[in-house]
């Protein structure tokens, strides 16, 4: 059976992070969407169906706590990694995962193997 990829979009504040993550995601054939902008990543995860939310907790505008309260309120299924370097767990509320900055790329790579790769 083949597999299928997931889509994911990527909320963080750093923008050549979020250059660097993309590409070795889309290496591994994913599908990413990636917002520097938390306003900006909100109003695209409410309006699209994504798979995975890879998510900085210090982001402009709203913070990465505020967007998973609104996540909740909206109803959005999604799985969610947050992805930190100053990770608070009375902030963070329930993610499928917390990686602390700076992690293994490759580390990254096979927990959103683990969260969206679905059997045909």
């Amino acid at each position: 059976m083949k597999k299928n990829k997931g889509k994911i979009i990527l909320i963080d504040d750093d923008e050549v992070f979020c250059e660097e993550l993309t590409k070795i995601i889309r290496s591994e054939g994913y599908q990413i969407s990636a917002f520097s902008d938390s306003l900006r990543g909100l109003d695209s995860l409410s309006n699209n169906v994504y798979d995975l939310l890879l998510l900085d907790l210090k982001t402009p505008h709203l913070s990465g706590s505020d967007v998973l309260s609104i996540i909740r309120q909206k109803g959005i299924k999604i799985k969610i990694i947050v992805i930190t370097g100053n990770p608070d767990k009375e902030k963070i509320g329930i993610p499928d995962l917390v990686l602390v900055k700076p992690f293994d790329p490759k580390h990254l790579i096979a927990k959103i193997k683990e969260l969206t790769e679905t059997e045909d």
